[in-house]
């Protein structure tokens, strides 16, 4: 575009610059600063915001919108160009319409809300960090903006909390959350049954049964299981609240457990739920061990490694694809009918030790051995 402010030209777009001081560009991972040395190099990005956050300011196409800025013959670098019209221009959406992110931080109800239907996959990845002192564990979900590992934005967190008689994950939007279960920064909740065959995924809210206030009650955003298949993989089957066309998400706030997702799955009672399950990998003789075809996107084997399909909406496409890329670093590529928070809590519950997995089978069935050879032992 060729516009300029009402006066001298260098001098406004510099001095507009500068207004807008550390303000992200219209991708939301590009900090636009102002540079003595603006005439030679351009416009630097970095990939770390400083200060403290400011109210949102007008960018500069909304200046061009509302028409603070008028047309003249001047033009612009290429550089300005593209601060101006990113994530505009044929071939620059790599990022799906419902996964661009402003300038603002990322907020609650976009992390919550699905997917727009008929946009590619939602491109992120998670990673693990363990404790060495006891301190439990953390995932934190990143969403990858342009294929650039070094501008990728970070989303959310979960943090394991200790001394609970189940696996009790809060999820926050705070990189460096804490086990407050108050806390404003809390999104929600997955916390698993005794052996880990069923997780439940929920917002802040409390459980019915300890609140009389329908307002303070937990919406509940889905329930996944798992079970152990001899013949591979564990077997994973979810449930989440159905999707409308637009993608609006049904509500599920039950007043009573006798309503809660569970148990209506238990009684049949399924019509307002969507059914999600993993696509059954395939054994390969030439790399001796179950195969499915990642894209690229899976680089190291795992059974923790899976794909969910939802058959009833989208038919054999792939909702939700899991997968080991490091020791500790997972890819998460997550489209409709699902929200980026559905998704990383299925992860999250796929991650967590459970004796309904393999390992935990088979540490079961080797504990169970060696109960019996004792006693055996015992009466001989």
């Amino acid at each position: 575009p060729n516009c300029i402010i009402k006066m001298d030209e260098k001098r406004a777009f510099e001095a507009m610059m500068a207004e807008l001081g550390d303000s992200d560009s219209d991708d939301g991972n590009r900090d636009v600063k102002s540079s003595k040395n603006s005439e030679k190099k351009g416009y630097r990005n970095t990939s770390e915001a400083k200060g403290t956050p400011s109210e949102p300011k007008e960018t500069i196409r909304d200046m061009v919108n509302n028409n603070h800025i008028v047309q003249t013959s001047h033009k612009f670098s290429k550089e300005e160009e593209e601060i101006m019209s990113f994530g505009e221009r044929p071939g620059r959406r790599e990022v799906p319409r419902s996964s661009v992110v402003d300038s603002n931080p990322i907020s609650r109800s976009w992390l919550m809300k699905p997917c727009y239907p008929g946009d590619s996959p939602m491109l992120c990845y998670i990673e693990r960090q363990r404790s060495n002192f006891g301190g439990g564990i953390m995932f934190r979900a990143y969403l990858e903006v342009a294929g650039d590992p070094k501008r990728s934005k970070f989303l959310m967190s979960a943090k394991k909390l200790l001394n609970k008689r189940t696996s009790y994950y809060l999820v926050s939007t705070d990189a460096e959350p804490g086990d407050d279960r108050g806390s404003d920064d809390l999104l929600g909740k997955v916390r698993a049954n005794a052996v880990g065959s069923r997780y439940l995924l929920t917002d802040h809210g409390v459980a019915p049964s300890k609140s009389n206030a329908p307002s303070m009650h937990r919406k509940e955003f889905g329930v996944i299981k798992f079970e152990f298949d001899s013949d591979g993989p564990s077997q994973i089957q979810s449930y989440v609240p159905s999707v409308n066309a637009s993608g609006v998400a049904a509500t599920w706030q039950p007043e009573s457990e006798y309503n809660s997702i569970e148990d209506c799955v238990e009684r049949g009672e399924t019509t307002r739920l969507l059914q999600l399950k993993n696509k059954k990998p395939k054994w390969d003789e030439a790399h001796g061990g179950h195969v499915l075809n990642f894209q690229g996107r899976v680089t190291e084997s795992s059974v923790k490694n899976f794909q969910l399909v939802c058959e009833s909406l989208t038919g054999e496409d792939v909702v939700l694809q899991f997968g080991r890329v490091g020791k500790n670093k997972f890819t998460m590529d997550v489209k409709y009918p699902l929200s980026p928070f559905q998704a990383f809590g299925m992860c999250i519950a796929c991650m967590d030790g459970k004796i309904a997995d393999r390992k935990g089978y088979e540490f079961v069935r080797k504990l169970a051995d060696s109960i019996r050879r004792n006693d055996d032992a015992k009466k001989g």
